[in-house]
C-alpha cells in the first residue's frame, strides 16, 4: 500500500515501471487542485486506489495497459496518451482487497 496525503501541490506523476501482478494500493489525496499523471508502458498491473480530490491522468507508452483491480475518485480520469487502459474487475476472490480505504487515511495519521 501506498499513501500519499499531499497537502501542497508537489506530487504531480506517478510511473509505473514493468508490469506486477501483485496487489499494489494507491491512496492520493491532494489539497490543493492538481491533475497526477500516471504513466506507464503497455502491459498489465494489478492495482487498486482512491485519488481523493485529484484528477488522474492516464499515460501508456508502447500499447495498451490492463489494470486489474479499480479506481475510485471524486474527480475526472480521462487517457491523456497512448493506445488505450483497460480496466479489469478482478475476478479472483482471493485476490480482493481485505480493507476499506479508510484505513489508508488512518496508518497515515496513526499517532
Amino acid at each position: 500500500m501506498i499513501v500519499v496525503n499531499d497537502t501542497t501541490s508537489s506530487l504531480s506523476s506517478i510511473q509505473l515501471q514493468g508490469q506486477n501482478n501483485r496487489r499494489l494500493y494507491l491512496a492520493v489525496k491532494k489539497g490543493i487542485a492538481g491533475t497526477v499523471a500516471l504513466s506507464a508502458a503497455a502491459g498489465g498491473w494489478r492495482l487498486a486506489g482512491v485519488f481523493e480530490n485529484t484528477p488522474l491522468s492516464l499515460s501508456v507508452s508502447g500499447g495498451p495497459l490492463n489494470l486489474t483491480g479499480g479506481l475510485r475518485t471524486n474527480s475526472s480520469v480521462y487517457v491523456a496518451g497512448g493506445t488505450a487502459v483497460n480496466i479489469l474487475r478482478e475476478l479472483d476472490p482471493k485476490r480482493l482487497e481485505q480493507y476499506a480505504d479508510r484505513y489508508a487515511w488512518l496508518e497515515a495519521f496513526r499517532q
